[in-house]
C-alpha cells in the first residue's frame, strides 16, 4: 500500500490537504501557548528613590507660590501618592516671537513662568523601566500633578537616580 495514493490520500484514509491544514493550526497553538507560558528573563527588581523633576509650562504666579517644598504630590489619572517635592525652580516664560527683520528670537512673556518641581520618590527600577506607583515612569510622558492647592498638566523632563 503506497503512502499517498493516487486521489491524493494519505494511506488511502486522509486527504493531504487536511493533514497539513491540521498540522498547521496545532503548530499554530502549540507556538501560543508557549508565548503566553514562557517566563521572560526579568532580571533584579530593586527599590530605589529617584528625583524626578517636572515641568508646568506658562503659569503665572500665584500658581508658582501654590507649590510648596515638603508637599506630597500625587500623579496620574488616578491620583496615586507620588513622593515629596524636594525642589522648586521657576524661570520666565519664553516664546518664539518674530522681529521687524524677519528673525526669530526667544522673547520673554511678561506675568508667565516655567516651573520646574523636583520630586522624591520611590521607584521599582527593573532592568527595562522605572516604576513609579505602580506605573512606569519615563520622561516625555505628560501626566496630572496635584497637591493641596495646585493641579497641573506636568511632563517629566528628568529622572535620576540617588542614593537612599
Amino acid at each position: 500500500m503506497p503512502v499517498i495514493d493516487e486521489r491524493g490520500r494519505l494511506f488511502g484514509r486522509l486527504n493531504v490537504i487536511n493533514v497539513v491544514l491540521v498540522l498547521i493550526v496545532l503548530a499554530a497553538a502549540g507556538a501560543g501557548v508557549f508565548k503566553l507560558l514562557a517566563v521572560e528573563e526579568q532580571g533584579l527588581v530593586e527599590t530605589r528613590t529617584v528625583l524626578i523633576t517636572f515641568e508646568v509650562t506658562g503659569v503665572r504666579q500665584p500658581s508658582v507660590d501654590a507649590v510648596k517644598v515638603g508637599e506630597d504630590v500625587a500623579g496620574f489619572e488616578s491620583q496615586l501618592h507620588l513622593g515629596q517635592v524636594v525642589e522648586k525652580r521657576a524661570e520666565p516664560h519664553r516664546e518664539p516671537v518674530a522681529t521687524a527683520d524677519g528673525r526669530i528670537v526667544m522673547a520673554e512673556v511678561p506675568d508667565r513662568f516655567d516651573l520646574f518641581i523636583v520630586v522624591r520618590a520611590q521607584a521599582v527600577a527593573g532592568p527595562r523601566a522605572v516604576t513609579v506607583a505602580g506605573r512606569e515612569t519615563k520622561i516625555g510622558i505628560q501626566l496630572p500633578l496635584s497637591g493641596r492647592l495646585f493641579s497641573f498638566k506636568a511632563t517629566i523632563v528628568g529622572i535620576e537616580e540617588v542614593p537612599d
